[in-house]
């Protein structure tokens, strides 16, 4: 199915920014609304400031390498891409903030952290606001200043356990005029209410076809990630 859409990657980018919202940093149950401190909250300053560092330490580096060339204006050309990154992920961070107020708005002000039964879990993802079933796949084009991007996202047959849920895998692919750019496996499960957990990925982002990080990945239950971490589809 090919799809006229260009929304993939914002609806993909709130996803992320909501299951960062739920990463580590605290213990505990989930909290009423009048009970305890605001630990979402402080969360999301906390993770705010780091995002912020990141840019800032990134600009830095970036600073640092267009010094070191020797044409003048290929060091010029640096500095404005240096400083276009910059200005990009500080206002990616406002973003997520965004995001992770919103979440903390849903989930109260106490910690998160659910426990996660095996046996609440189905074998495949039937949410009509997420139907991942195996085999189907979407396509998303965008003509961007950058050229033009495609994305195909693919429901896998091939299925992981994580924590003991086993998960359902999704890939999604990112190419630029072309190009690849980014390819990430997003590993999901649904619940007996019919909820979608979001489990985790690995993003590879790519640079000139070569792979040039894996930033953003991540598996809950690990390095602070809470179990299920993420956003879940409500059937309402």
């Amino acid at each position: 199915m090919i799809s006229t859409r260009n929304d993939w990657r914002e609806e993909r980018a709130v996803l992320l920014a909501i299951a960062c919202a739920l990463i580590g940093l605290c213990s505990g149950g989930v909290l009423a609304a009048d009970e305890g401190p605001h630990i979402c909250g402080k969360t999301t300053g906390q993770l705010l400031k780091a995002c912020r560092l990141e840019a800032r330490d990134d600009y830095r580096v970036g600073t640092a390498i267009c010094l070191n060339l020797s044409d003048g204006r290929v060091a010029k050309a640096c500095m404005r891409a240096t400083r276009k990154a910059r200005s990009e992920a500080l206002a990616e961070c406002r973003d997520v903030r965004e995001a992770r107020d919103e979440v903390c708005a849903e989930l109260g002000p106490g910690p998160y952290d659910p426990v996660i039964d095996p046996a609440n879990f189905v074998s495949e993802i039937t949410n009509p606001y997420a139907p991942f079933r195996p085999g189907t796949w979407w396509e998303y084009r965008k003509q961007g200043e950058e050229g033009l991007e495609r994305i195909r996202v693919e429901v896998l047959k091939k299925r992981r356990e994580i924590l003991g849920v086993g998960v359902t895998t999704i890939r999604d692919r990112v190419w630029l005029d072309g190009v690849l750019i980014e390819d990430t496996i997003d590993w999901l499960a649904e619940d007996r209410a019919g909820n979608v957990w979001y489990f985790g990925e690995i993003s590879k982002n790519f640079e000139r076809g070569l792979l040039a990080s894996l930033d953003g990945s991540w598996e809950a239950g690990k390095d602070g990630a809470k179990r299920a971490s993420g956003s879940r589809w409500h059937r309402r």
